[in-house]
């Protein structure tokens, strides 16, 4: 390309489409590779092969070991959160109560000073109580101090309330602690969980893969038909931890109701849909994310 060409390749009066990206304008979207992708059978936590490995409600995969850290570690956290909230509440309540006694002492603060007769005086009930002729200046002088001390911080209330752009008197909002749930959620589906709503799961692993051996990742077979387990959908049977490809479950096992592995009965709640791992096929999965940005005017 000539000299005068590629001087002026960023000159356009328009953005290009690559500028815009580059920029970070609009929303930008990716496309996940294999290897950003969790295989399937690995913990979710670890992100490697599930130890021990046990399934939530929502069908996603863990070591025990590793999802029980996670549910102590978040009961933890949600005490001290309940005792931060407890605490801001004992809080709330005094100075709720710090505010009607000052209230009350400001009704009877103006109530004594509407006592006081105009020119300055006491009125006749309060003028029996003064003993002497400088015992009444004293009182005087008191009083009328204390009602010019209100009166300038009633006017810098005043102030404070018209004047919010001074630094001063600028509004804060007050943090508050929102009442914490009762149980932890789920790292993957945000759903609450609890240690006895995790499930056993028989991971037959598939011989000649793993450590050492091709790309070094764990395949997992299905405990009926043997088939090697990759981006196809599977489901768990809670009551015996076998692991099937739907498309075996919907041949051999929906029929019957009955678990191929044990013959246990089994109901339609006793069947728990796994998630699926991706593959970086458009038609596997979801390949693709999304993260929204400001849109270039």
């Amino acid at each position: 390309m000539p000299s005068r060409h590629s001087k002026n390749s960023t000159d356009s009066s328009v953005f290009s489409y690559h500028e815009k990206r580059k920029a970070g304008h609009g929303s930008q979207t990716q496309r996940y590779g294999a290897d950003s992708q969790i295989p399937f059978g690995y913990c979710c936590l670890t992100l490697q092969p599930a130890s021990d490995p046990v399934a939530t409600p929502s069908g996603h995969i863990y070591s025990r070991e590793a999802i029980l850290e996670y549910i102590i570690a978040g009961k933890k956290r949600l005490k001290r959160e309940l005792r931060e909230w407890e605490q801001q509440n004992a809080e709330e309540l005094e100075r709720e109560a710090a505010a009607a006694e000052a209230k009350d002492d400001e009704a009877l603060r103006r109530f004594a000073a509407a006592n006081v007769e105009v020119d300055g005086g006491y009125s006749a009930a309060q003028a029996k109580t003064v003993d002497g002729p400088g015992a009444r200046e004293r009182a005087l002088r008191h009083l009328n101090k204390a009602v010019d001390h209100e009166s300038v911080a009633d006017k810098k209330q005043d102030i404070k309330r018209t004047s919010f752009w001074v630094p001063e008197f600028t509004p804060t909002a007050e943090a508050r602690v929102a009442r914490p749930e009762t149980r932890p959620r789920s790292p993957m589906s945000n759903r609450p969980l609890r240690a006895k709503e995790l499930v056993p799961v028989q991971l037959e692993a598939q011989e000649g893969t793993g450590y050492g051996h091709g790309d070094g990742r764990t395949r997992y077979l299905c405990s009926v038909s043997r088939k090697q387990i990759g981006a196809q959908p599977c489901v768990l049977l809670k009551n015996t931890g076998a692991m099937l490809l739907e498309s075996v479950y919907n041949d051999l096992v929906r029929p019957t109701m009955l678990c191929p592995t044990t013959g246990k009965k089994l109901k339609s709640k006793d069947v728990i849909k796994l998630k699926r791992s991706g593959s970086s096929f458009a038609a596997a999965g979801q390949v693709e994310v999304t993260k929204l940005g400001l849109a270039l005017g």
